[in-house]
């Protein structure tokens, strides 16, 4: 399948605010254009031509707003006001009632300006990996259909993998935005477990791990997400229970530590200096056990994305490409 023409996050907010009945129909023009069979597996449910020409009108009548006139989808574990959350199953929505508040996720996305435009489906309750159902058909990739998409956020992942939007949410509790986003060749954000995000109005998997995010396909989109999403920086006063490793790299002299420690400072946190002293004092082979069977990220799976020019964040980004290795789920 020849990719969709794409329209980034501020292609949608540019081309909306002329035109939002414009808009509208071509989300749908860019939903015909895509291969049924794969529609189906993806696409749990959009709202009505009517509905979506009315929020493109809301949305972009500020256009001060981040995300304004820019479509999202939301993985069908995500609570709707109105919507019946399904899980991709086929018996939720008979025990469950239709929600009356929306998620904590979609909330922030619509104070942002986005444009809710539908739901997509997954593995069946988020419990597999690969992105396959028996209900209604496995995830493929869009560009290679004899391949699996991965889980289990199978069909946001090929939303915005196919072209049809710029933005659709995942979660992730144990690689469901992670592999995906590494299989397609996306941008893929997983934020805390204890984030609101995570658990008000998402349907659990495993409460105490579930974890929010969301794909876009470039590094300009991601960015904005999270200049629009993210309204708070980091306390000066935030202390992390950590060590201080850096003054333990010794090869780092002759001034090439400088750029590390700026990078540490640019992040307002410190660490704990009575836990760097008690690391400081074990063994040097208790301290390599403790480096590398703790949680670090491998830099070519995980790490901080930025434009050279922008100041380094305070988040998990990374762009998984799909021959990059990924540490585990």
């Amino acid at each position: 399948m020849k990719s969709l023409p794409y329209w980034s996050i501020s292609d949608w907010s540019t081309k909306s605010r002329v035109d939002p009945c414009a808009a509208a129909d071509h989300f749908y023009d860019q939903l015909k254009r895509l291969p049924v069979n794969q529609v189906k597996t993806a696409i749990a449910r959009t709202q009505t031509r009517k509905d979506l020409i009315q929020a493109f009108e809301l949305s972009t009548s500020n256009p001060n707003l981040p995300l304004s006139g820019v479509p999202y989808l939301l993985k069908d574990l995500y609570d709707v006001a109105g919507w019946d959350t399904t899980a991709s199953s086929l018996f939720l929505h008979e025990v469950r009632p239709a929600p009356q508040k929306s998620s904590a996720l979609a909330q922030a996305f619509d104070q942002a300006g986005g444009v809710f435009a539908g739901k997509t489906h997954l593995v069946e309750f988020a419990y597999g990996m690969e992105g396959s159902n028996s209900h209604f058909g496995d995830g493929v990739h869009p560009q290679f259909p004899e391949r699996v998409s991965g889980g289990s956020s199978s069909g946001s992942v090929w939303a915005v993998a196919s072209g049809l939007v710029p933005l659709a949410s995942g979660s992730d509790t144990g690689g469901s935005v992670r592999v995906p986003a590494a299989y397609n060749g996306l941008y893929g954000l997983r934020v805390t477990p204890d984030h609101p995000w995570s658990k008000d109005g998402c349907f659990p998997l495993s409460p105490s791990l579930d974890t929010a995010g969301w794909f876009t396909r470039t590094a300009d989109d991601i960015e904005i997400t999270i200049d629009a999403l993210f309204q708070t920086t980091p306390s000066e006063q935030t202390n992390f229970n950590g060590i201080d490793l850096l003054p333990n790299y010794a090869f780092l002299d002759n001034g090439l530590s400088i750029p590390h420690q700026e990078a540490v400072a640019s992040l307002s946190v410190s660490t704990n200096p009575e836990a760097t002293r008690e690391f400081n004092s074990l063994p040097d082979l208790v301290k390599a056990y403790l480096i590398t069977s703790s949680a670090i990220p491998n830099e070519r799976s995980s790490g901080m994305a930025r434009k050279p020019e922008r100041s380094i964040r305070s988040t998990n980004l990374a762009k998984n490409r799909q021959w990059e290795t990924m540490d585990g789920c």
